[in-house]
């Protein structure tokens, strides 16, 4: 099977200086060139606009917290008081440094002030475990491709951005896709900022500034899909609708994606990890940082790190995550022959860099054809106990010369569904789609786990390795 440029789906603000008309430009990275155009004064403003319903949105959220506040209450207090740690959420967190921050006053208010945002955060996290336990036995349900929805619906991402594009112009698309995972039954949707980088959206001819913005937006959308679905919960007279649409109330997170740096150069080096001989630890580092900063302080739930290629780019995020970020976040790496990542590196040792991180709290698998899953989640379960997520294509491969998918070379749904109780049974604990894969894919899912089991370890896990980084009692 060949591999090319495949696809897959794929907000407060801290200050950068503006670019102004600055030419910006990284080295040569062996055979590869990259660089960024030229800003002049007359770069694009407003790009994101406000849609129609954002008022509506805004007021629903609203109405909406105070029903958060009275869901699983019951299951909520006591696992928050007594969650495996021996520990409250209501203690002390240990944060160390904060980078930019000089003089002892100004790094104390700043820590206050990670430290609560953090304290939330667990507490979202704390509250969704709960009821994966008790509700659906550990056994989370992962939306499915963005991209292949968005393109259903008419949008057309043939462009650097690729689905990163409709932040710019068709958000109301990235939110119609959002709500049609989540009534097909996905706990976790994630963001359509796979593809979205700030150095893409300025080669594009926006500011930082801007493309900073539409980093925001996208997560922005997630969480208005997920107000609108609740309104239409609280709607709805019966959980399952007549034409399979679920509304049923539950916890349901947003997962922030952060796409490889070879999805930023659009040639399909996220399926090859092949950046070129130059490339190091500190350039991806610098890569990313911005870009994770703000979607960790936009209002996600966790970051999604997808795709990654290789072990290198692993190391850059795992690195990353510790200089601040105060959000868990999950890896997931990407193989062509059910033994190592795209790139040739060792999964079990890419997997082992994830592990070595507190804030990761889920290890796993996208973007690959199903059939190398199982053998995949062998080698990961060797060198970690965290939850393993699993979140295949279809399948089909991608013809990188005519930039299309190749006919009949994926699986049907069925098919695709017949792996899934059997990927859980061998340690996945986070089951959903990735390219190609729809939201009939994702009903499926969930009708194939008719009886999940009280005997996956998510919750223990989740809790212990975000607690350990997050939390120290008093």
């Amino acid at each position: 099977m060949t591999f090319g440029v495949q696809k897959h789906e794929g907000s407060k603000q801290v200050g950068l200086k503006q670019l102004g008309s600055k030419q910006v430009g990284f080295k040569q990275l062996g055979h590869k060139q990259v660089g960024f155009k030229q800003l002049g004064p007359g770069v694009k403003t407003g790009v994101h606009g406000v849609s129609n319903d954002d008022a509506a949105v805004a007021q629903r959220r609203l109405e909406d917290k105070q029903l958060k506040e009275k869901t699983n209450t019951d299951c909520l207090v006591k696992e928050q008081e007594n969650v495996h740690l021996g520990i409250k959420v209501g203690v002390n967190i240990t944060i160390t440094g904060v980078p930019g921050q000089e003089g002892a006053e100004g790094n104390v208010a700043k820590k206050k002030k990670v430290n609560e945002s953090m304290k939330a955060n667990l507490g979202k996290l704390l509250k969704y475990n709960a009821w994966w336990t008790r509700k659906c036995g550990g056994v989370g349900v992962l939306d499915g491709g963005l991209a292949t929805e968005l393109e259903r619906y008419g949008a057309d991402l043939n462009d650097p951005l690729w689905s990163a594009k409709c932040l710019v112009n068709s958000t109301h698309l990235i939110r119609q896709v959002h709500l049609d995972y989540l009534e097909a039954g996905a706990d976790i949707i994630i963001t359509a900022s796979y593809q979205a980088t700030i150095q893409g959206f300025e080669a594009k001819g926006y500011s930082s500034e801007e493309g900073e913005s539409m980093l925001r937006r996208s997560v922005e959308i997630a969480c208005e899909a997920r107000d609108v679905y609740y309104e239409r919960c609280r709607g709805s007279s019966t959980d399952y609708l007549g034409d399979g649409r679920i509304l049923k109330h539950r916890p349901i997170l947003v997962a922030a994606s952060v796409g490889s740096y070879g999805a930023y150069l659009a040639d399909g080096s996220e399926y090859s990890g092949d950046y070129g001989d130059a490339m190091n630890l500190q350039f991806l580092k610098d890569f990313h940082r911005r870009r994770v900063q703000v979607l960790a302080e936009s209002g996600a739930d966790l970051i999604a790190f997808e795709t990654v290629p290789n072990k290198l780019e692993a190391q850059a995020f795992v690195e990353l995550l510790e200089e601040g970020i105060n959000i868990p976040a999950w890896l997931a790496f990407n193989s062509k022959d059910g033994v190592n990542v795209v790139s040739g590196d060792s999964l079990a040792e890419c997997a082992e860099v994830a592990d070595s991180c507190k804030k990761v709290v889920a290890v796993g698998i996208n973007c690959t054809p199903p059939r190398f899953i199982g053998g995949l989640i062998s080698t990961i379960k060797k060198v970690t106990t965290k939850p393993i997520l699993i979140y295949p294509n279809s399948g089909e491969s991608y013809d990188a010369q005519l930039k299309q998918w190749v006919k009949n070379t994926g699986v049907p749904d069925e098919d695709f569904v017949s792996y899934v109780n059997t990927w859980c049974e061998m340690g996945a604990s986070l089951v959903g789609g990735c390219c190609r894969t729809t939201p009939d894919t994702i009903r499926a899912i969930n009708r194939t786990l008719p009886s999940r089991s009280d005997s996956t370890p998510l919750v223990e896990n989740l809790q212990s390795e975000a607690g350990r980084v997050m939390i120290k009692s008093a």
